[in-house]
């Protein structure tokens, strides 16, 4: 297996800059179960190594002058808690739908032992129960991607009008 970091036309950057983070080798598979545009996005020929297969993970990275590889982020809004990626635009939409919610958002906290907790930002006219709030997500949403915990913002249209906006900043933080 090879690892690479690229910048947008797959090409090698040099050693500390930042770029996507690729693999080729064997190890790649050839997609994404029943999800061609995903497969066709992530999974293609390396332009680097004639007839292996790419592999492009969507996590930023560089290469430090040690060899080790630095991980940077992501380019997504995907994060890694508990063993699963989680997609966090799908919790902040059924969020959103949840009657008393104008605007919702997230963060990934990290606990003191080093594991990462999902915890849901929200706006509305009230502040809603916890419980009220991850039975809700937990109908459209497996168990993994409910929040365990929440805070909300109490906030009115006229308050959103009057700042000349109504929606929980991209990254709010309680």
């Amino acid at each position: 297996m090879h690892v690479y970091v690229v910048d947008r036309h797959l090409s090698p950057v040099p050693l500390g800059a930042p770029g996507e983070i690729v693999f080729s080798g064997i190890c790649v598979g050839r997609g994404y179960v029943n999800d061609p545009e995903r497969t066709r996005l992530a999974f293609m020929a390396d332009p680097l190594r004639q007839g292996q297969r790419l592999y492009r993970s969507g996590d930023f990275g560089r290469w430090q002058a040690d060899g080790k590889l630095e991980f940077l982020g992501r380019r997504d809004a995907q994060v890694k808690i508990r063993g699963f990626r989680i997609e966090i635009g799908d919790i902040e939409s059924s969020l959103s739908r949840m009657p008393g919610v104008r605007d919702a958002r997230w963060w990934s906290r990290e606990r003191t032992d080093r594991s990462k907790q999902l915890v849901a930002f929200y706006s509305g006219q009230s502040r809603l129960e916890t419980g009220a709030l991850q039975e809700w997500l937990s109908r459209s949403l497996p168990a993994y991607m409910v929040p365990r915990r929440s805070t909300g913002v109490r906030r009115s249209a006229a308050d959103g009008e009057r700042q000349g906006r109504s929606e929980v900043p991209r990254r709010a933080r309680p």
